[in-house]
């Protein structure tokens, strides 16, 4: 079983309704269930996904064997990493640590899996931040590497899906990224179904 997270709703929309999900009873976080695991949702930034992937990986522990870390993200360089497209994280890095999270390789039958991702601790508005950032990785979230790190300490399968809604350098986007959230879910949803047939 899996245990999906998302750091927004609107990035779960799709999965929400395509898998059936019900809410569980659970009074502190965010989390539904549905006939193959769970979803859940955190809220932005890397304590709020560290705190409450690790609340459902207690609640769950037992019943799953991965974690997916699925959302929208920035890109820091458009040649590497175009609008619009979707990719399998090879390596998650956190701002500041320069950590690679070997829980976070996709298997090495997945081809897509090239690409790198920097969890920053902030939103980046000015172009030194950005440049600084794009040493470590041509994308950008706020939670993966929490997630990462949460599954490793729980000893889960790990796994990154990543739809690049934005570039990295305008901070006036995200209420636009707020109203394609419907399409952005169903992207990361086909891609989900890809991903999990293989």
């Amino acid at each position: 079983m899996n245990l999906l997270v998302f750091a927004h709703k609107g990035e779960a929309e799709y999965f929400y309704s395509k898998l059936r999900a019900q809410k569980t009873s659970n009074p502190i976080i965010d989390l539904y269930s549905y006939n193959g695991g769970y979803i859940l949702t955190t809220g932005e930034g890397l304590d709020n996904s560290l705190i409450k992937t690790t609340i459902a990986c207690t609640q769950v522990n037992e019943s799953i064997d991965s974690i997916i870390n699925i959302g929208v993200c920035a890109s820091l360089d458009p040649k590497i990493a175009p609008l619009n497209t979707t990719h399998s994280i090879r390596h998650v890095f956190k701002e500041g640590s320069l950590y690679s999270s070997s829980t976070s390789k996709i298997s090495t039958h997945d081809t897509l899996s090239h690409i790198d991702l920097v969890s920053a601790l902030e939103r980046v508005t000015t172009k030194d931040y950005r440049s600084e950032l794009l040493k470590t990785a041509p994308l950008i979230d706020r939670e993966a590497a929490s997630v990462a790190l949460t599954s490793k300490v729980f000893k889960k399968d790990f796994y990154c899906y990543k739809h690049v809604s934005d570039y990295a350098d305008d901070t006036s986007t995200c209420h636009v990224i707020k109203n394609q959230a419907p399409k952005y879910s169903q992207c990361l949803y086909e891609y989900y179904l890809k991903q999990q047939s293989h």
